[in-house]
């Protein structure tokens, strides 16, 4: 008997910015509403640290989680568990790398962001949100990061060299 693949939710970017800089925003509580919809997102971000997120409108918990890994400015992983939702705790991974010149030209500063959200119960209710929502929160904070620049990041396909 075959088993079908968990559901996940997967979404790289590119944003001119630094890694430090995407990291401060990832993680600095009065940043993170500028881009999360108005919702407040409250932690200190440390290995085994709470996660706590509230509703904007009502101040209600929306959802909550623990930090499993703690990596600045590269990799921050963290459960995410739906207030009111009776599933398991699924699992979101950000990875922050420096954009690569051999994968787009020169850059400056910019770097390719993946978010990763995964580990969703079989019949999972939470993956269609998060499918709709991520792409929203993650197009908000590109736009905030760079639009302090006052730069798009210009990218230019180059093909593999062979």
């Amino acid at each position: 008997m075959s088993t079908s693949p968990k559901p996940e939710f997967v979404y790289t970017t590119y944003i001119r910015t630094t890694p430090e800089k995407l990291w401060a925003a990832l993680t600095t509580d009065d940043v993170v509403p500028r881009y999360w919809f108005g919702n407040v997102v409250k932690s200190s971000w440390g290995q085994g640290d709470a996660v706590q997120s509230f509703d904007k409108d009502d101040g209600t918990l929306d959802w909550d989680g623990e930090v499993l890994e703690s990596t600045p400015p590269s990799k921050l992983v963290f459960t995410f568990r739906v207030e009111g939702v009776p599933e398991k705790a699924s699992q979101v991974t950000y990875l922050i790398e420096a954009a690569e010149a051999v994968e787009f030209g020169p850059t400056g500063d910019a770097v390719k962001f993946t978010v990763i959200h995964e580990d969703f119960a079989t019949d999972s209710q939470i993956i269609h949100g998060v499918s709709r929502g991520w792409p929203g929160i993650l197009s908000n904070l590109k736009t905030m990061l760079e639009s302090e620049t006052g730069t798009p990041l210009g990218l230019m396909w180059k093909p593999p060299a062979e």
